[in-house]
């Protein structure tokens, strides 16, 4: 039986929500994606990871949005045209605008349902319309509150957020004076990498109350190393499952001060393992983050990153208060079964919000 279902993605890398995200709906979804869903991806460093999970996984470098021209699109809207005559999708879900186009132009008159899941609010420019499907899923409230006003009411905008596994841990501080705080992203400027730097250097003598490791790589990487010298800091790369790695850390820092987060797959990662949360005040954040349930900060303040660090290490209850309400909130909302239900059910063509 021929798969009924693409999914186009721009890359599958190991520091990458989307990919992520991905990664766990898709084995969630088991015989289901087995059976009916064909990955087309650009390629990526962690495309292997994701070869068992589907019936089908397919590199094509013309869907990703870094190589776009003129040509390029052509050349993805013929290959596409090709892979729908042979496999006959009834469905193809797109989680970049790019792609988006290629399938509104690729199913030409066929009767395809287009789907685009959109992960953040990025600036419009070009000439290619930025929401290009029959439905568009927005995976946090303000994404939806933001399309609403922008788009034509007959477009269909539907709210999923991700999915991650949530398994009932103990989480026990070992004695030691000292806590693990771990952050992951890009390691690029928007993600505020230099910030919360900046706040390791603040707390001078205390910094060595932590120890702090950031997992990712990105443009960056080496500036960041050379202002992280002679702090307590480890970069560790790219990191494979880093959701099963989260057990050992305490504290989960995301720092970013980018206007364009859907929701950081990082705090629900983090959540997920039961780690306090420390985070800048993100468009979107308080759809999910409030005062009870984690440390909030102003954009760009290391001075607010540093206070919450220090507040945590000295009262241990509050630490294991944050760590155990981020998890309760979290497990119910950003649960994965929730999100393969509904994945599957729009998968089958129920389209109803």
């Amino acid at each position: 039986m021929p798969a009924k279902v693409f999914i186009q993605v721009n890359g599958l890398n190991i520091t990458c929500g989307v990919s992520s995200h991905l990664f766990y709906l898709l084995k969630e979804l088991g015989g289901f994606a087995r059976e009916n869903i064909i990955l087309i991806s650009g390629g990526g460093s962690a495309y292997q990871k994701f070869e068992t999970l589907v019936n089908r996984l397919i590199i094509e470098p013309e869907i990703e949005h870094e190589q776009r021209s003129l040509t390029g699109f052509l050349k993805g809207v013929i290959r596409l045209r090709k892979l729908i005559t042979q496999f006959k999708p009834s469905v193809i879900h797109s989680h970049h605008f790019y792609a988006a186009n290629l399938a509104a132009f690729a199913r030409g008159r066929k009767s395809i349902k287009t789907i685009q899941s959109v992960h953040g609010l990025i600036p419009e420019s070009g000439i290619l319309p930025h929401y290009n499907a029959d439905l568009i899923i927005a995976v946090n409230d303000h994404i939806v509150t933001e399309l609403s006003k922008k788009l034509n009411p007959s477009k269909r905008i539907v709210l999923v957020r991700y999915g991650y596994p949530f398994t009932t841990i103990e989480k026990k501080l070992d004695g030691s004076d000292k806590l693990k705080v771990i952050t992951g992203s890009r390691l690029i400027a928007d993600k505020g990498i230099d910030t919360l730097l900046h706040a390791i250097e603040l707390l001078r003598n205390n910094a060595s109350h932590f120890t702090f490791e950031f997992a990712g790589s990105g443009l960056e990487e080496e500036r960041f190393k050379e202002q992280a010298s002679g702090m307590p800091v480890t970069f560790l790369g790219e990191v494979t499952d880093l959701v099963e790695k989260l057990d050992d850390y305490d504290i989960i820092v995301n720092p970013t001060r980018s206007q364009m987060e859907g929701f950081p797959t990082i705090i629900i990662q983090g959540a997920s393992r039961k780690l306090a949360v420390i985070s800048t005040k993100f468009r979107g954040y308080e759809s999910r983050l409030s005062d009870t349930n984690s440390l909030l900060t102003e954009v760009d303040d290391a001075q607010g990153i540093a206070d919450a660090l220090l507040l945590l290490h000295s009262d241990r209850k509050l630490l294991v208060q944050k760590q155990e309400k981020i998890f309760e909130d979290f497990r119910v909302v950003f649960d994965i079964k929730t999100a393969a239900g509904k994945f599957k059910a729009l998968y089958s063509g129920e389209w109803s919000h």
